[in-house]
């Protein structure tokens, strides 16, 4: 069936095109290759100008070129002349909208930030952060698989940066497989574990591309001594989790929506809160806080 227009939302995306691991961004490529489309993003850029480049090459691939090309002549801008050919390049495409341009059209909630409540961790937290920040740099880890390091990696510090609960069943799924090892037994998918407390793992490692495949190997001696104290070492950081009984962030969060509310109502506004976070247990252990405290 052909299409008459395809408008993508959040085009963000399908940056990645020109990653050849982006298996369904090139699908979704190849199969509109023909076909009018439209691109919608806020964020076309997060990382680099060659997000830029998979963009308007799904749109056009006469635009640049080959990626090559691309590099060489765009790959490092640090002078004016390189940046105005590049957005004259990309302007026939490249249609960008502010929002005051359709204030007149579209009416917008108006944005007011304030700043509700400042907060320190508590001794433990903070030590418990140092502690796995630490861990998290050592150059051999047997608990994480080199092909996912970087993304367990970044997971791990957004767990620990949205409260220590909701680092805690991530530590137990990452204990599990040092201690599989030493059972000589088939280790857990340590990526797919972690979906359970971060809700946006899918995203994440799409923006980071397929991992490499781990290579199987026989542990000797020496190594499984490396790993019996790496063990010890998760056992410790869990305990010390177990054993912080309050949330320092949990509980400047308690006084913060009466801050807001303040303000709502010399708006008439009406009161209401929404509160974000990507970890599922930070959000089972803000629900129960927040029940408590009615």
């Amino acid at each position: 069936m052909a299409w008459d227009l395809v408008v993508v939302d959040e085009a963000l995306r399908l940056r990645n095109v020109c990653k050849p691991e982006n298996k369904t961004a090139r699908a979704l490529r190849d199969a509109l290759s023909h076909t009018r489309k439209v691109f919608l993003t806020a964020t076309p850029l997060q990382n680099s100008l060659l997000e830029l480049y998979g963009l308007v090459s799904f749109i056009d691939e006469q635009v640049f070129g080959d990626l090559d090309s691309f590099r060489q002549r765009f790959g490092n801008l640090r002078d004016a002349g390189g940046f105005d050919t590049l957005k004259q390049r990309i302007s026939p495409i490249f249609k960008q909208t502010l929002r005051r341009q359709v204030e007149a059209y579209v009416k917008c909630t108006k944005r007011i930030p304030l700043l509700l409540r400042e907060f320190s961790p508590g001794e433990d937290e903070a030590r418990l952060y140092g502690l796995v920040s630490g861990y998290l740099q050592r150059d051999s880890l047997d608990a994480l698989p080199n092909g996912h390091r970087q993304l367990i990696t970044l997971v791990l510090r957004k767990l620990l940066a949205s409260s220590t609960f909701a680092i805690a069943s991530a530590l137990d799924s990452i204990l599990r497989r040092p201690r599989q090892t030493l059972e000589d037994k088939t280790s857990i998918d340590l990526a797919e574990a972690l979906d359970i407390d971060y809700e946006s793992l899918d995203q994440t490692a799409e923006e980071l591309g397929e991992p490499s495949e781990d290579e199987a190997r026989k542990e000797t001696a020496q190594e499984i001594t490396a790993i019996r104290a790496e063990i010890a070492d998760l056992e410790g950081f869990r305990n010390l989790e177990v054993s912080i009984t309050e949330n320092s962030k949990g509980m400047a969060l308690l006084q913060a929506p009466e801050v807001a509310f303040d303000r709502l109502r010399e708006l008439v506004a009406a009161e209401r809160a929404i509160i974000f976070t990507e970890s599922r247990r930070t959000q089972d252990d803000l629900l129960s806080l927040l029940a408590r405290t009615e």
